[in-house]
């Protein structure tokens, strides 16, 4: 029995100039969790314009303020200058990949099993990691590289890379590992033919898989991305 991982197993022929691209499952995936973000956001601001001052809260608003509490956490050190930004970015990424971490639920492969996707992911952090740096000058920001002495130059620019890279392989690795972990034992408790367990086993199983190993992904890469950031702005600055 073979299985897709990849996340690029089927798509959506689009054509644009003549030429066919391929809107492929995991990136239709990930356009629906933003769509979602968006539709969530005005949601709630809307909840919270409507909501009496003097009455108690309603539960979507409870929900989403500890949501708004948890993610805080990680910002608490950062400069004020940037934290009320990194607050907001470190609450929608939460929600973000535990939308898409969660996609199993609905039938698809989670988008960061695939390593393209894990990979954009680190990269997008390492765009706002220096677009911060050089919000505080070109000069600053290039000198940051030269600390604590001019021979870690090529360990500084090496170290742009390799933390990029460590943090999008470890997103990858660990969803990979959580759905290939439960595909092997969904194949074996099919192999042996008990309808009951297969259910029973089986919904487990997805259910560890699809919630708590994204869950937990989303949390460790939400909070690996603030402190790349927080060490990065403390460097640049």
């Amino acid at each position: 029995m073979e299985f897709d991982i990849s996340g690029f197993e089927s798509g959506i022929p689009i054509h644009i100039f003549g030429q066919q691209l391929i809107l492929f499952s995991g990136v239709q995936y990930i356009v629906i969790a933003l769509a979602i973000l968006i539709v969530l956001a005005f949601f709630l601001r809307s909840a919270a314009n409507k909501q009496d001052r003097k009455a108690k809260p309603s539960a979507i608003l409870v929900i989403a303020e500890s949501l708004w509490k948890f993610s805080g956490g990680p910002v608490e050190e950062i400069t004020e200058k940037y934290q009320p930004a990194l607050h907001v970015f470190a609450a929608n990424l939460f929600m973000f990949l535990l939308l898409i971490n969660t996609a199993g639920m609905w039938g698809v492969h989670p988008p960061a099993s695939n390593v393209f996707i894990a990979l954009s992911l680190g990269i997008l952090t390492g765009i706002m990691v220096h677009g911060l740096g050089l919000n505080n000058g070109v000069g600053a920001y290039v000198k940051s590289y030269f600390k604590p002495f001019a021979l870690m130059f090529p360990l500084n620019v090496m170290e742009v890379f390799s933390q990029i890279i460590s943090i999008s392989m470890r997103l990858f690795g660990n969803m990979l590992a959580g759905i290939v972990l439960a595909q092997l034992l969904r194949m074996a408790l099919d192999s042996i033919h008990i309808g009951f367990a297969y259910i029973v086993v089986g919904g487990f199983l997805s259910m560890y898989s699809d919630l708590f190993i994204a869950a937990i992904q989303s949390v460790v890469f939400m909070t690996l991305t603030i402190s790349y950031i927080k060490g990065k702005i403390e460097q640049h600055g």
